[in-house]
């Protein structure tokens, strides 16, 4: 997620992302807000088992105390989103216009946390 943060989208950070099994190659959008309060670890498996269990592709992390998910929002974004939201903490929760691509995440991530 930092690699995707700071722009830094080379062959390796490819590399390491097929390697968790991500294969989206549909339109993506980062998915924004607070990290949820306790324990960030389990919030991160439920928000991964939901993604799963409605056959979103995800890749997800805290980043200090925010959390962002990239989603393969597929054709329906507003309800991949509607899907994410409930598992982020207090607050806003904020959705990026879609991202063609990983090579465009860091600018939709960009966008989105402003």
């Amino acid at each position: 997620m930092d690699a995707l943060l700071r722009d830094e989208v080379d062959d390796a950070v490819l590399g390491r992302v097929a390697a968790l099994g991500w294969s989206a190659t549909t339109s993506l959008m980062v998915v924004a807000g607070s990290a949820p309060l306790g324990d960030p670890e389990n919030s991160l498996d439920v928000l991964r088992r939901t993604a799963e269990h409605h056959g979103l592709a995800l890749l997800s992390g805290v980043h200090g105390s925010t959390l962002l998910a990239v989603v393969a929002a597929g054709a329906d974004p507003l309800r991949a989103a509607r899907l994410m939201t409930p598992h982020f903490g207090p607050g806003p929760v904020v959705m990026s216009s879609p991202a063609e691509g990983l090579a465009h995440v860091p600018g939709a991530a960009r966008s989105a946390l402003r």
